[in-house]
């Protein structure tokens, strides 16, 4: 029976504790595909896990996965930057939904007001 293995080094206990929350709102939903739909109900189920078992404000929850979806998007720019990719969209892959997007579309289900936290999936021009 092979494993999955989840290779995280987090900074802090708060921050792997949070991965782990968001992590957790597919399977406890039983979702099973990465649909628009199903990512936006995994987010948010991870955000009522943070309040629940890390005992953080909805809002709270809510700006920490917005700092996590926006700090994923830099580590996915940067890493195409090093492969020498001009446009992210050449390495993600179409079926799942951009970070930018999912930190997009969490910010509206919760109809916080503006500003949302700064996500731009394009690379600045050189």
């Amino acid at each position: 029976m092979r494993q999955a293995v989840l290779p995280l080094r987090p900074r802090t206990e708060t921050i792997w504790l949070l991965v782990m929350a968001v992590f957790l709102g597919a399977p406890t939903l039983g979702l099973r595909q990465a649909t628009p739909a199903n990512v936006l109900a995994a987010n948010r189920q991870g955000v009522k896990i943070v309040v629940r078992f890390l005992g953080l404000t909805e809002r709270q929850a809510v700006d920490r996965l917005a700092a996590l979806l926006a700090a994923h998007n830099e580590s996915l720019r940067e890493s195409a930057r090093r492969a020498g990719l001009k446009d992210w969209r050449l390495a993600w892959p179409t079926r799942y939904l951009h970070p930018c997007e999912q930190l997009r579309q969490l910010w509206t289900s919760y109809a916080l007001p503006d500003p949302q936290p700064m996500c731009d999936p394009t690379f600045p021009r050189e």
